[in-house]
C-alpha cells in the first residue's frame, strides 16, 4: 500500500497515543528498537521518556490517516550545538517526498534548539534518503565502516 493510496500524509509531532502505531511502523521498516526486550513496546516508551528527549517536541510522525508511515527522531546535543536526526519510513507506504518532509521537520527542530549542525545517519544503499538530504542542502561528511569480528 503506497501512502498515496491511504490519502494525504501529514507530518506532525508525536503524541503518546501514537506509541503503539509508531512501534508497528518501526517493525514494518525493520527498524524497531528493543525487539530483544521482554516487552519491546515498554522499552520504546522508556526510551522516549528519558530526560534527554522531549518526545512531543523531538519526534515527528508521518500520519497517513489509517496508520503511521514514517517518523524522525531528533536527538539534541546542546553541549556541542549538534542534533542527530534518525528517520524511518514504512517501505509499504513510501513516496519520494516523505523523506524530505521529515528532514525539513528535523532541520526546523534543530534550528529552534539552537543547534549549529544536524547529522543524519544514512545507510550506504539508501539513495532516496541521500537525495532528500542533498535536496535540502545537506552534504556527506563522514563514512562509517561496518565491521564484524569472527573469532
Amino acid at each position: 500500500m503506497k501512502s498515496s493510496d491511504a490519502g494525504p500524509v501529514t507530518i506532525r509531532p508525536f503524541a503518546w497515543d501514537d506509541l503503539r502505531s509508531l512501534h508497528e511502523a518501526m517493525r514494518r521498516a525493520d527498524a524497531a528498537p528493543y525487539e530483544f526486550a521482554d516487552n519491546p513496546l515498554a522499552a520504546l516508551e522508556a526510551d522516549l521518556r528519558q530526560p534527554r528527549i522531549e518526545a512531543a517536541a523531538d519526534v515527528f510522525v508521518a500520519d497517513a490517516g489509517d496508520r503511521l508511515v514514517g517518523w524522525i527522531r531528533v536527538d539534541l546535543e546542546p553541549d556541542i550545538s549538534r542534533a542527530v536526526a534518525t528517520p524511518g519510513i514504512d517501505p509499504e507506504a513510501d513516496d519520494r517526498t516523505l523523506r524530505a518532509n521529515l528532514l525539513r521537520q528535523a532541520l526546523e527542530r534543530a534550528g529552534q534548539a539552537g543547534a549549529d549542525v544536524l547529522h543524519v545517519p544514512v545507510s550506504e544503499g539508501d539513495d532516496l534518503l541521500t537525495m532528500a538530504a542533498r535536496s535540502l542542502g545537506l552534504r556527506p561528511v563522514r563514512v562509517y565502516e561496518d565491521m564484524e569480528y569472527h573469532p
